[in-house]
Order: structure tokens, then sequence, then C-alpha cells
């Protein structure tokens, strides 16, 4: 599998097998994760979003949602 490590985190949950089972050959040098906005988006709406995206980081829900789904939280 080619994922980053959160995503296969959850795809391994998903699919009620153990993730000691696997190993790592290959790592990858990135796991970030973007999102695109079509150029015609307003700047005042990605900007809105960026800053809710770090209110949501900051207070906790960012990573509360990814143990919810059993990935690691956020280093």
């Amino acid at each position: 599998m080619f994922l980053a490590e959160f995503i296969f985190q959850y795809r391994i949950k998903e699919l009620g097998l153990n993730k000691d089972d696997f190993e790592i050959t290959l790592p990858v040098t990135s796991n970030e994760g973007f999102l695109g906005f079509s150029r015609q988006t307003s700047p005042d709406i990605v900007a809105r979003f960026e800053r809710a995206l770090e209110e949501v980081k900051a207070d906790g829900t960012y990573d509360a949602i990814r143990e919810r789904y059993g990935i690691s939280p956020t280093k």
C-alpha cells in the first residue's frame, strides 16, 4: 500500500487488520494533505477556511476526530 500513515491507520482498522502485520518498506517523506480551491473562490473564503482549520486544531477538535477513527494525533 502506498498511503499516508494516517490513512493507512484508518484503513487497517476499517479492514479489521493488525498494523503490526505490516512493514514500512519505502517511507514517504511527506505526510501532508492538501485541499485545493477553485481559482474563482474568493480569497476571503479561503482565509476563513484557514482560520477555522487552525481553530479546530488549536482547541483539540482535530485530534479528537483523528482519534475517533483510530488515527494517531498530530505532532
